[in-house]
């Protein structure tokens, strides 16, 4: 039995939602996402030929790669560099609005063999293990997805050593292994 006492955080936030925006389970997404910006960028792009073409001047080959350059690199700087932008405004919009408080109240869990227990001020949540659809471990986070968008985010910052090791055990106990293996 593991008990961990933690606030999460508007960046603990940020980065679970960066995470599972670069998943590979959200490729599909992330390429609308770059197609778009990319056709986006080609329409703007093409706007200046347009002006060439007004002024009486040919459309060369060298004009049409030129847009087709111009709109990938741009999809490229939109979809890698803007994205985070976008999410941090997002969850800082997330952050401020009162009904979300909840989200940022001290959390305690207790993780056992039969599940996990979620409590806080306001609410008590109670997980079994097959409730847990998918599992990833990071750098600083253990993410414990209950569907395919919420998760239970623990932050291994809050974790000594040996809850580290703790948790890692129950953890490779208790969740099945194609969960584990992220195949679920």
């Amino acid at each position: 039995m593991l008990t961990i006492e933690f606030n999460l955080t508007e960046e603990d936030l940020f980065n679970f939602s960066y995470l599972h925006w670069n998943s590979p389970g959200n490729s599909s997404h992330k390429f609308r996402y770059f197609f778009k910006s990319f056709i986006f960028s080609c329409f703007g792009a093409s706007v200046l030929i347009l002006f060439k073409v007004m002024y009486g001047d040919r459309v060369t080959m060298q004009d049409l790669l030129i847009v087709l350059s111009f709109g990938f690199l741009s999809a490229i700087i939109f979809t890698f560099l803007l994205i985070k932008r976008s999410l941090q405004r997002q969850v800082a919009k997330i952050a401020a609005d009162p009904g979300n408080a909840n989200m940022f109240y001290k959390t305690e869990l207790l993780i056992n063999s039969s599940g996990i227990v979620s409590t806080d001020v306001v609410s008590k949540l109670s997980y079994k293990w097959n409730a847990i659809t998918k599992s990833r471990e990071t750098k600083n986070y253990y993410l414990l997805y209950t569907n395919s968008i919420q998760a239970i985010i623990i932050p291994k910052k809050v974790l000594g050593n040996d809850e580290l090791k703790t948790l890692k055990q129950i953890l490779t106990e208790n969740i099945n292994l194609s969960v584990q293996l992220n195949e679920a």
